[in-house]
């Protein structure tokens, strides 16, 4: 996730670190060696440990949400319950942009979302993708401090997922296009999708493309507006653990 200037990432195993990425100088040669007397300096993006003070206190692995606050800086994760982990479960924060900064517990609460959740300042809340295709919001949070309850949930009527023609649906993700309008990514199987011949070079799978606008209604409602299908595309999968992402530029 994108904050403070940096990506920053959580390792898929534990060990006790959160990491950034960042470019690098570097000095190598014309010819790519780095032991020559003539040198030429190019930047290359290194992964680095951050100087948090406090170890990664949940697994990564039950990572269910994540979001940026408002200040641009500061993230959120809400991390669910592991039947055979003791670490801590709920909702974390850390300010990334501050610098010897500890992981903050908020609550044994979950944030409602699945993926990613981004901040939509016409509608002062974060808004993603819940577990049914719904979307939902829900009122910023303080970055400092802990709540009894979760902040309060909006979530509109419809769902944004379609039925596939044929095969099933792997999964969906949400792009934010800024002044209230979102992309939604669907990755569905074409038909024999059930069987294990999706993966490899082919026409296994079909990206469907929908543009629309969230909006409060009259009645303080989450609502869904100027929804548009932008296509379909066929694309190949190579990978059963892949997890769709989308990013607008």
């Amino acid at each position: 996730v994108p904050a403070a200037g940096r990506l920053y990432a959580l390792p898929p195993r534990f060990t006790g670190d959160t990491y950034y990425l960042e470019p690098e100088e570097m000095a190598l040669s014309p010819d790519g060696r780095s032991d020559e007397d003539e040198k030429m300096i190019i930047d290359r993006w290194v992964w680095n440990a951050t100087d948090s003070r406090s170890p990664v206190p949940f697994d990564s692995r039950a990572v269910t949400c994540h979001a940026v606050h408002p200040d641009g800086r500061t993230v959120f994760v809400s991390v669910r319950r592991r039947r055979d982990a003791w670490m801590d479960h709920g909702t974390f924060s850390l300010d990334a942009g501050r610098c010897g900064a500890e992981w903050t517990h908020h609550g044994d609460w979950m944030l409602p979302f699945k993926g990613r959740a981004f901040f939509e300042p016409q509608l002062d809340a974060w808004v993603g993708l819940d577990e049914d295709g719904h979307i939902c919001s829900c009122n910023g949070m303080s970055r400092r401090g802990s709540r009894r309850a979760a902040p309060a949930l909006k979530v509109a009527k419809e769902t944004l997922l379609r039925e596939p023609d044929q095969g099933r649906r792997l999964d969906a993700t949400l792009a934010h296009m800024g002044d209230g309008r979102f992309c939604l990514v669907e990755r569905t199987s074409r038909k024999g999708g059930e069987a294990m011949n999706i993966f490899g070079d082919g026409d296994a799978c079909v990206l469907h493309v929908t543009t629309f606008a969230v909006r409060y209604d009259s009645h303080g409602g989450l609502t869904v507006a100027d929804r548009r299908q932008a296509g379909s595309y066929v694309v190949s999968t190579h990978d059963r653990f892949f997890k769709l992402q989308a990013f607008f530029l």
